[in-house]
C-alpha cells in the first residue's frame, strides 16, 4: 500500500529541486550581529572567535515562507550565562533574512521574537528540542506556518504545526486540522522506524516485523526479545523497550486512518507495508482543499529510501491525502494516492 510512505533517518536524501542560493547561517549572524567574529571547524560547526566554548549549529533545513521570506535554526551552546557578543543564553534560535531573531521557548510551545537591545530569553528551549521540518500555509490565509520535529523527555521526535501569529509562531490549537493529521502520520511512522533502525536488516525481517503483524498486541514477546538479545548482544530490558516503543508508534500512526480505511488496509497489511522502507524525508505539504464541509484533500512532497534486493535507493513521491472529519471533530485519513516524481 502507499501508505507504506515513510522512515527512519538514513543516508543522504536527494535534495528539493530549486537553483535558489540561499545566504548561509554565518551570513545571517552577520546581518544580526554586525561585529560578531565567527570561527568554523571542520565538521563542529561556528564558534565565537573571542570564546570558542560557545558554538552555533545550524540545523536544516532552511524555511522558506510568506510573509517572513526566510528561516534558518541554529541551536546555541555554551556555559552558563549569555554568549559574549550575541547576548543570547543557550537554546534553539532562529534568524530570518531581515536580520531578525526568534526564540524557541523552554516548552517548545512557541517561537517569539527577540527584540535588538531587548533582554535575553530567561531560559529558552535546550539544544536538541526541536529541528525545522518544512513551510506551509495550513489555513489558507496566505501566510505560512512552520512544522518542527519537536524532541519530548526520553520519547521519539513528533511533528508540531506552529501557527503564524503577529508575534512569531505559537502551538495554540486553533481547531482540527488536516495538516496536523497528516503530520501526525508521517511523525509516528518515522518514530516507529527510527527505533526500528536499531537491528540488522535480517533481525528486522526474521524476528521484529513477524511479531509486528500479528493482530491486537501479538503473542508473548519474551522468546522474541531473548533471541534479538541474543543477536545484538543488548540487555533483554533494552529489546523490549524497543519492540513496545515501535508497535506504540505503529498503532498511533494507524489510528490516524477512518474506520472504513482501517477495514480496506488491515493491520497485517498495513505493517508489512514498510518492511522494505528505511527512511523518508517529508518535503512538502500544500495547503488543504475543501470538498465538502466534512472532506477534504491536501498534497505532500516525500522522498523515500527503500531497499531493493541488495541496493538502497532514494525515490520521490507526492501523495495524495484524502481526509474526512470523524463524529467526534478528528480529521482522519480516509484514502492515500501517489505518484513517483523525478
Amino acid at each position: 500500500m502507499l501508505l507504506a510512505l515513510a522512515c527512519r533517518h538514513g543516508g543522504s536524501a536527494p535534495v528539493p529541486g530549486g537553483d535558489t542560493a540561499l545566504p548561509t547561517l554565518s551570513e545571517l549572524l552577520a546581518r544580526a550581529f554586525p561585529g560578531v567574529a565567527l570561527m568554523s571547524a571542520p565538521g563542529q560547526g561556528l564558534s565565537l572567535a573571542n570564546d570558542p566554548r560557545w558554538r552555533l549549529t545550524f540545523l536544516p533545513p532552511q524555511l522558506e515562507g510568506k510573509p517572513w521570506g526566510l528561516l534558518a535554526f541554529f541551536a546555541l551552546e555554551g556555559p552558563e550565562g549569555v554568549a559574549p557578543g550575541l547576548g543570547l543564553p543557550p537554546g534553539v534560535y532562529a534568524i530570518a533574512a531581515d536580520a531578525s531573531l526568534y526564540a524557541l521557548s523552554a516548552d517548545a510551545s512557541r517561537l517569539l521574537p527577540v527584540a535588538a537591545g531587548s533582554s535575553p530569553p530567561a531560559r529558552p528551549a535546550p539544544p536538541g528540542t526541536a529541528r525545522p521540518l518544512l513551510a506551509l500555509d495550513a489555513d489558507a490565509d496566505g501566510r505560512d506556518d512552520i512544522a518542527l520535529a519537536v524532541q519530548g523527555e526520553a520519547l521519539p521526535a513528533h511533528y508540531r504545526l506552529y501557527w503564524r501569529r503577529e508575534d512569531g509562531w505559537t502551538q495554540e490549537d486553533p481547531g482540527p486540522s488536516p495538516v496536523q493529521t497528516v503530520l501526525d502520520y508521517w511523525g509516528a511512522v518515522a518514530s516507529a522506524l527510527d527505533l526500528a533502525g536499531g537491528w540488522s536488516v535480517y533481525q528486522r525481517q526474521r524476528f521484529v516485523w513477524p511479531w509486528l503483524s500479528v493482530e491486537e498486541e501479538g503473542p508473548s514477546a519474551d522468546r522474541l526479545v531473548s533471541a534479538l538479545a541474543e543477536e545484538t548482544g543488548r540487555a533483554p530490558e533494552q529489546e523490549l523497550e524497543a519492540l513496545e516503543g515501535v508497535r506504540t508508534a505503529f498503532r498511533a500512526a494507524w489510528s490516524a486512518l477512518s474506520p472504513q480505511f482501517q477495514e480496506r488496509q488491515t493491520w497485517p497489511g498495513f505493517i508489512n507495508a514498510f518492511r522494505l522502507t528505511e527512511a523518508a524525508q517529508l518535503e512538502a505539504v500544500s495547503t488543504p482543499q475543501a470538498v465538502e464541509g466534512s472532506r477534504t484533500h491536501l498534497k505532500a512532497v516525500v522522498s523515500l529510501r527503500q531497499r531493493e534486493g541488495e541496493d538502497v535507493v532514494w525515490r520521490r513521491f507526492q501523495v495524495t491525502f484524502r481526509l474526512v472529519l470523524s463524529p467526534d471533530g478528528r480529521w482522519l485519513l480516509d484514502d492515500v494516492g501517489a505518484e513517483e516524481v523525478r
